[in-house]
C-alpha cells in the first residue's frame, strides 16, 4: 500500500481499494456517510451512490471511482457490475451506464450530467455518464412524468457506442438567452444580477401577446425557474414571484451601487425588505431555482424551456419513453449527441401521451 493511503475495509469496499488520505480527508467522510446510510437503509442503489459521491477521488485507478462503491450498493449484483482492472475507465464508464438504462429502463444516468463537450483525451458516447460528473454541470431537473405510462424501448450497438431509444420530439430550439454560471441562493455581484433582470426582461417580451395575463406569464416563468415538480405546480400560480424577485434585486442593485467593482450581496438578507406577505414565496424561489449553468430557450411550439447552459438553436426537445425528464439532443448528420436534461411547463406531466394518436409521434432516436 502507497504512503498516505488507507483501507476502509470496515465499509464494506471491495479489497485493496485504497483512499488517498492527503488532502481528502472530507471524501473519506463522505464514503462513512455512504456505509451509514447503506447500514441504515437497506436498498440504496448503485445509481444514486455514483450520483451522490462523485466528488470523491478514490484510489490510485480512476476505476475506482465507480468499483469502491459496489459493496456499499444493495443492488450491485442485479445490475452486474463487478470490479475488472482489465477494463479501461472508458470501458467502465460505458459498461456502468449500459448496465443501469437497462435494469428496468432506468434513464437516471441521463440526468447525471450535461454534455459540453467530449473528455479530453476521452471518446466516449455522449450518452455516457461521467463518474465524476465534467465541471460546470448543470443542477439536475426535478423528476416528472412526462412520458405519462409510456415505456418506450432502448437497446445498444453491439460495440455500445450508439443508443437507440423511442421517444416523441416536442420542440426545437428558435432562440437561447445567455446561460447562468450562478445560482439564485449564492452571493451575486451586480453583473449577476443584471443577467437575471435581462433575461427575465427578454422572456416578458417574447411571451407579450401569447398570454393576456402577465401574471400567468410570471407564473410560467417562476415554474421553470425551479423546474417545478408535479407536486408543486400551484406554488408558483397567482403568486407575484417573479414580480418580488426583481423588486429585490432592484434594492440589491442599489446596496451595491458605489461599493467597489467584484462586491457581491446575497438576496436572502435583503428579504426583509419586502412586504411580509411576499418573503415566503420569493425566498422559495431563490432557495429552489435551477438555474446553475442553465439557459432559458425559446422552442418552436412557443414554449418557454430550461436547458443547458451549452444548448444551441437547432437543438431538439425529446421525451422518452420511462423517462424522467425531458432530453436535449443535437443533430448530427442522422443521428444525435446528447446535450442534457431540460424542463418545459406544461409537457412535464403526460400531457403529450394524452392526445389523440399520439403513438404516431414516436420515433427512434440514435445517440452516439
Amino acid at each position: 500500500m502507497l504512503a498516505g493511503q488507507y483501507v476502509i475495509a470496515a465499509a464494506g469496499l471491495l479489497p485493496g481499494i485504497a483512499i488517498d488520505m492527503l488532502g481528502t480527508l472530507g471524501e473519506a467522510a463522505a464514503l462513512f456517510m455512504c456505509w451509514n446510510l447503506r447500514h441504515r437503509i437497506s436498498t440504496v442503489e448503485l445509481s444514486d451512490l455514483l450520483e451522490s459521491c462523485t466528488g470523491m477521488a478514490v484510489g490510485v485507478e480512476p476505476s475506482d471511482r465507480v468499483f469502491a462503491l459496489l459493496g456499499l450498493a444493495s443492488d450491485t449484483e442485479k445490475v452486474g457490475v463487478t470490479a475488472d482492472y482489465s477494463k479501461s475507465y472508458e470501458e467502465v464508464l460505458i459498461d456502468v451506464t449500459v448496465r443501469l438504462i437497462k435494469k428496468g429502463f432506468h434513464l437516471q444516468p441521463l440526468s447525471c450530467w450535461s454534455h459540453k463537450t467530449l473528455d479530453k483525451g476521452q471518446t466516449l458516447p455522449s450518452w455516457v455518464s461521467r463518474w465524476p460528473p465534467p465541471t460546470e454541470t448543470a443542477t439536475s431537473i426535478n423528476e416528472h412524468t412526462p412520458a405519462g405510462y409510456w415505456k418506450g424501448a432502448v437497446n445498444f450497438s453491439p460495440d455500445h457506442r450508439c443508443m437507440r431509444i423511442a421517444g416523441i420530439r416536442v420542440s426545437s430550439i428558435i432562440q437561447t438567452i445567455p446561460g447562468f454560471s450562478f445560482s439564485l441562493s449564492w452571493s451575486l455581484s451586480s453583473h449577476d444580477l443584471s443577467q437575471v433582470q435581462s433575461a427575465i426582461a427578454t422572456i416578458r417580451a417574447h411571451q407579450n401577446g401569447q398570454t393576456v395575463d402577465p401574471l400567468a406569464n410570471d407564473g410560467i416563468i417562476a415554474k421553470a425557474l425551479c423546474a417545478t415538480s408535479a407536486e408543486d405546480e400551484k406554488t408558483w400560480e397567482g403568486k407575484e414571484a417573479v414580480a418580488s424577485l426583481l423588486t429585490l434585486i432592484d434594492i440589491a442593485q442599489r446596496e451595491l451601487k458605489g461599493l467597489e467593482d467584484g462586491a457581491e450581496v446575497r438576496l436572502f438578507s435583503l428579504l426583509g425588505n419586502l412586504p411580509k406577505e411576499q418573503r415566503e414565496i420569493t425566498s422559495a424561489l431563490i432557495d429552489r431555482n435551477h438555474i446553475l449553468y442553465r439557459a432559458f430557450c425559446f422552442t418552436d411550439c412557443g414554449r418557454l424551456c430550461l436547458a443547458p447552459a451549452h444548448t444551441q438553436v437547432n437543438d431538439i426537445v425529446t421525451v422518452f419513453g420511462g423517462g424522467q425528464k425531458l432530453y436535449v439532443l443535437r443533430p448530427n448528420g442522422r443521428k444525435y449527441q446528447y446535450v442534457g436534461d431540460a424542463y418545459i411547463h406544461g409537457v412535464m406531466n403526460g400531457e403529450l401521451t394524452t392526445r389523440l394518436g399520439w403513438e404516431k409521434s414516436i420515433e427512434t432516436f440514435s445517440i452516439i
